[in-house]
């Protein structure tokens, strides 16, 4: 896989602001509760390091049209960008995913639409936040 960096200006030089958004999911019938942040870089998704996802995936997430989310998702795994701690995966380095959608897919390791799960600090989402 071919990474190419870029810097980020400090805000709005790319056409967008840069507005600090996070996931906090738990799942049912357990106590485990991840924690994901970064920055919505249109119409990419930059998750920051140290950002959770869950470790155990949802049993829907086996259909085949998740299959692009869960074959990037064990990539991550295998090349240690993911390291499992307990119930959890951590990223160990930033990651910048396509969209924010399938960084909500591997973080909540189930399908996920990435403007309605991504939040800003007052909890907004994406999808309704005046971004352009």
């Amino acid at each position: 896989m071919d990474i190419k960096f870029r810097r980020l200006p400090p805000s709005g030089e790319l056409g967008y602001p840069l507005v600090r958004l996070q996931i906090r999911s738990g799942r049912q019938g357990t106590d485990v509760i991840v924690t994901a942040k970064g920055f919505y870089l249109a119409p990419e998704f930059l998750v920051l390091r140290g950002s959770e996802a869950f470790a155990e995936t949802a049993p829907a997430f086996g259909r085949p049209e998740d299959r692009g989310a869960r074959d990037l998702r064990d990539s991550l795994i295998e090349d240690g960008t993911l390291v499992r701690r307990g119930a959890i995966y951590v990223f160990e380095t930033d990651y910048l995913f396509h969209s924010p959608s399938l960084a909500a897919s591997v973080i909540l390791a189930r399908a996920a639409s990435g403007p309605e799960e991504w939040r800003d600090e007052n909890w907004v989402k994406l999808v309704d936040l005046d971004l352009e």
